[in-house]
């Protein structure tokens, strides 16, 4: 994947979740969710193969499978960056030893209740997102859960000096403003501007860097601007930044929105297949052919930090499998008690006879 189609990928999920959050702040990881879409796509076939690749803007499963592998070196060669993916449940064999190969994955049982899960979130996520699935027994239809966390905390090359950081006025529309901790800096950045935005890079330490884009217009829709930002992506516009010396106004803010659900934000990207409970065929037969599992619930918890240090940021993106059908509650277990008259054969011919009373020879 091209660095313009992983920015575009970035800005259709923000793009999808602006309309499901039309107000407030809205915080995303975009490889988390990629990353747990390639799971899924290694376990699909068909129609829904084909709308995971198209949502992933990939023309193969080698494809997926190569930008995922881009994505797990990068995090395991920057110092920055900390990615875990474990997957819970029965599955096919073939399944998990790809997650194990290609993703890394820690492979567990799927226990009892999400108190395993959430810790394994937590001790992940550095104890910033403690849980992310409901406390206590787990419903009799979950067959597997796929758990993605990512784990990003790095120092701004050039460091903002906390003593100009004041109190200045945020404009939250035309009509509204708060109060914010604004920090300043002068300094040499990648800038670009053109007749609608502002936009600049302020790079961390261990090379990767915070791009911000700010409309001109200080009531400007979010939801238009976000689109305006994918359709200048797609001509190229947004590569055009050079260096050059400016006076930078930062806000400090901590972002820990609600847990996101995904599946309609996926949707409207195509992706329906692995959603439907009934679709004929499987269509995640590689992960289970036998009763079937579907995607019932796909989720993802964000919080991002950012100071006049650098920034802390992590996300926890689950997927929770169901079976098709639940299987039907076992039949109680057969007792049979010899307490009576019985008749027996040995080797079908070789010895008979019936049993009225043992007591007596």
């Amino acid at each position: 994947m091209a660095r313009a189609d992983a920015v575009d990928f970035s800005l259709q999920l923000l793009e999808g979740q602006q309309r499901q959050t039309p107000a407030g702040n809205v915080a995303l990881s975009p490889v988390g969710v990629y990353m747990a879409l390639a799971c899924l796509a290694n376990g699909a076939e068909g129609t829904a193969l084909t709308e995971l690749q198209n949502a992933l803007g990939e023309q193969s499963l080698d494809a997926v499978n190569a930008h995922a592998g881009e994505i797990a070196k990068l995090c395991a060669e920057n110092p920055a960056l900390e990615m875990a993916t474990s997957l819970w449940g029965r599955t096919k064999p073939e399944f998990a030893e790809t997650l194990r190969e290609g993703f890394m994955a820690e492979c567990f049982p799927l226990p009892p209740t999400s108190a395993p899960m959430n810790a394994w979130v937590s001790k992940k996520t550095k104890g910033i997102i403690r849980s992310i699935i409901p406390e206590g027994p787990l419903s009799g239809d979950t067959a597997a859960y796929l758990l993605n966390a990512l784990y990003f905390k790095d120092k701004w090359s050039d460091l903002f000096d906390k003593e100009l950081t004041k109190p200045k006025d945020f404009y939250v529309n035309a009509e509204g403003r708060v109060q914010v901790p604004m920090m300043f800096r002068e300094g040499r950045y990648a800038y670009f501007e053109d007749a609608d935005l502002q936009a600049v890079k302020l790079p961390y330490k261990n090379g990767l860097s915070m791009t911000v884009f700010l409309p001109k217009d200080k009531d400007c829709d979010m939801e238009k601007f976000v689109a305006l930002l994918r359709e200048k992506n797609k001509l190229g516009s947004l590569s055009k930044f050079e260096k050059q010396e400016i006076d930078l106004y930062f806000p400090k803010f901590r972002m820990s929105p609600p847990t996101v659900d995904l599946k309609g934000l996926l949707t409207g990207m195509g992706v329906k297949a692995v959603f439907d409970r009934d679709a004929v065929p499987f269509p995640l037969p590689k992960i289970d052919d036998d009763v079937g599992v579907f995607v019932k619930d796909i989720m993802q918890k964000t919080d991002i930090d950012v100071d006049e240090e650098g920034t802390v940021a992590v996300s926890v993106t689950v997927v929770a499998f169901g079976l098709r059908s639940v299987p039907a509650p076992k039949p109680p277990k057969p007792v049979f008690r010899a307490d009576h008259p019985f008749v027996f054969i040995i080797g079908d011919e070789f010895f008979a006879g019936i049993v009225r009373d043992p007591s007596k020879s």
